[in-house]
């Protein structure tokens, strides 16, 4: 296949710098980055990818439904793929639910709380606390809350009286889940690795917008990115990934007035 002129218009961007990890385990699995929760493992990626992650150090979850967890190191490089495979066996039962406690004290003062033993009021397994507020000058102010399974209960603080007055509890929020912008590449008839490579071409906010496969062993992916950068990084990422894509050449692109970019590609992939 050749490739038109618009290439070498795409060429001149750069690449952001980002790396992408893939997940290989069993489909059903909820996976956290870094404590946040991700996605989920399915079948069409044979696990789960994460693309668009910043390079460095990172951390991985792995939470089946039935409690149990495991979670791994992994290292992420500018332009790379990092594989994680997890054994089941890998899995270990889940924590406790925990809970927590908020102190509100005055704006103008310094105070340290402590709860109990516990060195961290965020995460605290259920039950009963005495509650230590101390600020300084201001003086110090005691209570006893009891902390139950999801919950944080929020506590005022009278310097004056040297009390803490329970105002009610809240959700504890521990994870944040965030909306898969490609879900056209769900039911696309295509395979596993195809997929995988079609997604870790992503960067900077691209999204896929459609997929067809016009005849076998081609493929039409449409592509909106934000920039001509994150356009350039989706075709270069395919151009080098080899194995199932054969070849690749831009069908059409199109720049629209706040500088993003419609691109269209055509993939010959194995079949």
């Amino acid at each position: 296949m050749v490739l038109p002129a618009i290439l070498l218009a795409l060429a001149v961007g750069g690449t952001a710098a980002s790396g992408d990890i893939w997940v290989r385990f069993a489909p059903g699995a909820t996976i956290y980055l870094d404590g946040v929760r991700v996605s989920e493992t399915n079948f069409n990626e044979n696990g789960s990818l994460l693309h668009d992650v910043k390079p460095g150090a990172h951390k991985i979850t792995i939470q089946v439904p039935n409690g149990g967890q495991a979670t791994m190191d992994v290292n992420v490089n500018n332009g790379e793929l990092s594989t994680v495979s997890v054994s089941p066996l890998a899995l270990h039962a889940r924590p406790a639910p925990k809970g927590g406690i908020e102190v509100r004290v005055p704006a103008d003062v310094k105070c340290v709380v402590k709860a109990g033993d516990s060195a961290s009021l965020d995460e605290l397994a259920p039950g009963a606390y005495h509650v230590n507020v101390n600020c300084g000058s201001r003086g110090i102010a005691q209570g006893d809350v009891t902390v139950t399974d999801g919950r944080v209960a929020i506590l005022d603080t009278d310097l004056k009286s040297h009390r803490l007055t329970l105002l009610g509890d809240r959700s504890r929020v521990t994870h944040v889940a965030l909306a898969d912008p490609n879900k056209a590449i769900v039911n696309a008839p295509l395979s596993a690795e195809v997929k995988r490579v079609i997604i870790s071409g992503l960067s900077d906010g691209a999204t896929i917008s459609a997929i067809s496969v016009p005849q076998p062993g081609v493929v039409i992916v449409t592509v909106d990115c934000p920039n001509y950068r994150a356009a350039n990084t989706f075709f270069s990422r395919l151009s080098m990934s080899g194995g199932a894509v054969k070849s690749i050449e831009i069908v059409k692109s199109v720049a629209n007035e706040d500088g993003s970019v419609r691109l269209v590609v055509g993939m010959a992939v194995a079949e």
